[in-house]
């Protein structure tokens, strides 16, 4: 598979040589239309000339040419490549150039032939043009001139086009050269952010893994021989371009979050390891202090007993309920019913539990018929009950509801707000994260096990409710349910 790196270089070589190629071909062209209408310029003028000169070798008192004359002006444009023959107004011959030297003329002309034919690839003819001879504004004649045609090039001006080409055409391949350096120095640019993006990537790809490994087996050492976990802080170096810049930033980005998630996954482990071992414990301290012989099986002893396994069955049941959402697998069983019933119920498992903190519940409730899984909902509700009345030490807990009016119609808003302890600001974006807690106590007051938030998120999701949170520390937190 091709690298980016020789397809970009690839890519820009064979652009910049097309249009470097298609460059030349049409200032080759230009030129050289340019330069054959001058020579025909030159050439047409050169005719004037020859007429001009022709026509003054004329002598009116002897009312004829001056042969000599003649013989000496026609050998010069000879020279040039111009045959002429001159004629008096009578159509007779005076003078031709070809009787004169029948082969010089024809070398002349071969010559030039060669010259065109070798030189810019054009095959030449002889052609004729006829002029008017006129000698004080009297016709006294008419000259015929014979040259290569339909242009040609004398060697001065064939001297000229074909080093005018040689200089083009080193131009051309040197900007070409230079312009495939750079192409190859701006692929490398340009793919060296994209290679060291990779790179980074697939650092902290193998730190998160071996920093996840069992154990810390693939964890590297320091130079101590003392396993450390590899390092998810990789900085990626800033860019000025927008797209490289963004890509930067992601990289960065995805490095702090990694960060944060393998520091709350090692959070977690503690945290789970610890909601198991607690209740284990109290139940392997009990169970042995039974066989001892050091307590007697009192029913108070065995309700204790029965708590923790419940504590244990929950925390269990929880994990289980949130890997069925998190893979699909839980059914929805919609019934209709009352919301407003439904929260009544709901409340009243509290009721106790808030009478003994001294928190009084308060309910806004009006009659809205849904059809959902009730069951889903109310566990919903519950666990956002539950928080709400853990972290209240006084005030109130407060269920209210609210008709909301979208463009695809009425909705219901159930706010579940308290007087509690409130979530710190940075908390806040990872409330709903599994096993995620604000609270890092772990006392059996307030400690729980971080995934009664995941676990309403997940039903929510489910159902395609919105559920999102508002909270100020020490002042409160209302979540909010809109379905």
């Amino acid at each position: 598979m091709i690298s980016l790196k020789n397809r970009l270089a690839l890519t820009l070589t064979l652009f910049i040589c097309a249009a470097f190629a298609a460059l030349f071909f049409s200032l080759n062209t230009a030129s050289k239309k340019i330069f054959d209408n001058f020579v025909r310029g030159v050439i047409a003028e050169k005719n004037q000339e020859i007429a001009r000169a022709i026509a003054e070798q004329y002598r009116p008192l002897q009312k004829q040419f001056d042969i000599e004359a003649l013989e000496s002006v026609g050998m010069i444009f000879m020279h040039d490549g111009f045959i002429v023959d001159v004629e008096d107004e009578r159509g007779s011959g005076v003078w031709n150039a070809r009787d004169m030297d029948m082969e010089h003329c024809a070398a002349i002309l071969q010559k030039i032939s060669e010259r065109m034919n070798s030189r810019h690839g054009k095959k030449i003819e002889v052609q004729s043009a006829s002029f008017p001879l006129l000698y004080a504004g009297m016709a006294v004649g008419n000259v015929n001139i014979a040259s290569a045609g339909p242009l040609f090039y004398t060697e001065a001006q064939s001297e000229f086009i074909t080093h005018l080409n040689i200089t083009l055409a080193a131009l051309f391949f040197i900007s070409l050269v230079v312009c495939i350096v750079f192409a190859l120095i701006h692929a490398e640019m340009l793919s060296r952010p994209i290679v060291r993006a990779t790179l980074t990537a697939r650092k902290i790809a193998a730190n998160y893994a071996g920093g996840n490994s069992v154990n810390g087996a693939d964890a590297p050492e320091n130079a101590d021989g003392c396993g450390l976990t590899p390092s998810l802080s990789l900085p990626f170096e800033n860019y000025k371009t927008r797209e490289l810049a963004a890509l930067s930033f992601s990289i960065n980005e995805m490095s702090r979050e990694l960060q944060e998630a393998q520091a709350r996954q090692k959070q977690l482990t503690g945290d789970v390891a610890h909601e198991l071992r607690t209740p284990l414990a109290s139940i392997q301290g009990t169970i042995e202090a039974f066989l001892d012989g050091v307590w007697d099986a009192s029913p108070e002893r065995l309700v204790s007993l029965l708590n923790e396994v419940k504590r244990l069955t929950q925390l269990v049941n929880d994990l289980q309920v949130l890997s069925s959402f998190e893979s699909g697998a839980i059914t929805l069983n919609k019934t209709e019913f009352d919301i407003a019933e439904l929260l009544q119920s709901a409340a009243e498992q509290f009721t106790n539990t808030a009478c003994e903190k001294g928190i009084e519940i308060k309910l806004f409730l009006f009659s809205w018929r849904a059809i959902a899984d009730y069951g889903r909902t109310k566990q919903v509700v519950i666990n956002l009950l539950s928080n709400a009345v853990k972290y209240t030490a006084k005030g109130s807990v407060s269920v209210l509801m609210e008709k909301i009016t979208r463009s695809s119609g009425e909705v219901l808003s159930i706010k579940i707000a308290d007087t509690g302890s409130g979530i710190p600001q940075k908390d806040l974006p990872h409330i709903f994260e599994r096993f995620y807690r604000a609270e890092k106590s772990r006392n059996r007051g307030t400690g729980g096990a971080g995934v009664g938030l995941t676990i309403a998120r997940a039903i929510c999701d489910a159902c395609g409710w919105e559920i999102r949170v508002e909270s100020e520390e020490g002042r409160g937190s209302v979540f909010t349910l809109v379905m």
